[in-house]
């Protein structure tokens, strides 16, 4: 087994960097992917705290469309 990270520069707690940091998810699951991992998860309680609940499944939605990832 191995495990493979992959940081988002963050910064400061705003709506506006929580936003951006959502949008860079699929490049970041992208190289990730190069690695031919089983799982890909992304941990911002924020991100879906401020969007919503629907957040998460748009962004799962944006995985398996972009990387053809199973959820």
């Amino acid at each position: 087994m191995s495990l493979h990270t992959m940081r988002i520069e963050h910064t400061a707690d705003t709506e506006e960097n929580f936003t951006w940091m959502g949008k860079q998810v699929p490049a970041a699951a992208k190289l990730l992917a190069h690695a031919k991992v089983e799982v890909i998860c992304y941990g911002c309680a924020a991100g879906g705290f401020i969007k919503g609940p629907e957040y998460d499944q748009e962004i799962i939605r944006t995985l398996k469309q972009q990387l053809k990832y199973p959820a």
